[in-house]
This record gives structure tokens, sequence and C-alpha cells, in this order.
């Protein structure tokens, strides 16, 4: 039962994780018109902070990959 809590937790863990980096391609690859303006202002300051939340979601969905085959290995 443990096992399953821990597979589904995982599994939770990789589609939040893939959400987050859909997020950040859709967004960044759409050369937002914010970021051609020179001023250094908030919302540039907000946009730079979701780019890097956004950009942890691959290594969070890398490990929690690894996380995932590696039990289902046979030992």
């Amino acid at each position: 039962m443990d096992k399953e809590r821990k597979n589904i937790g995982l599994a939770m863990l990789l589609i939040f994780s893939s959400l987050l980096v859909c997020l950040d391609r859709i967004f960044w690859q759409s050369n937002p018109d914010i970021l051609i303006n020179d001023k250094v202002n908030l919302q540039q300051s907000l946009l730079q902070i979701y780019h890097a939340a956004t950009l942890i979601g691959v290594d969070i969905f890398v490990i929690t990959l690894g996380f995932l085959l590696q039990g289902n290995e046979d030992k």
C-alpha cells in the first residue's frame, strides 16, 4: 500500500512538473512584448521570477521520472 501511495505521489509530481514545463515553453516561445521594453519595472521583475519558477519544472520532471523508472527495475 505504501509503495502505491509513493507512486501516485510521484505521478502527480510528474504531472505538475510537466505543466510547469509547458507553461514555460508556451510563454517564452511566444516572445512576449513586455520583454522589448528597456525599462526595469515591477512587471519585468515578476516575469523573471515566474520564468525561474517554471524552469525548476524541468529539473523536477527529470528527477521524478528517474524515481518512477527506478521502481520498475528488476533487482
